[in-house]
């Protein structure tokens, strides 16, 4: 896998849990994933599912496979979810998914 990725995942909070897990997102995971050689940025998905569930479907762009080695070490496919995201979050993905970024405008 060659050239700029984005590595996927989604997770589901309740409704009272989005802020609190979005508010995780910018003040503790970003700065960490901004000083990482290779981290692109990220966007952050929001569909709100009813019943009282958000989703949220993070996009994570790499320049490349080996920064994203970096991240998430040997086990790429894994995703890398804290304790203190893991305890806003409902159920979420066990692994994620990389994709090679085949057009940029």
């Amino acid at each position: 896998m060659g050239g700029e990725l984005v590595r996927s995942w989604a997770g589901v909070t309740s409704s009272e849990d989005a802020e609190p897990y979005l508010a995780h997102l910018q003040t503790d995971t970003v700065p960490l994933l901004q000083g990482l050689t290779g981290f692109l940025g990220v966007e952050v998905l929001r569909r709100d599912l009813g019943a009282d569930e958000v989703e949220f479907v993070v996009h994570t762009r790499w320049q490349d496979l080996d920064a994203v080695r970096a991240f998430a070490g040997d086990s790429l496919h894994a995703a890398a979810v804290p304790a203190a995201a893991a305890a806003l979050l409902k159920r979420y993905d066990a692994t994620v998914v990389h994709r090679v970024v085949a057009m940029k405008r």
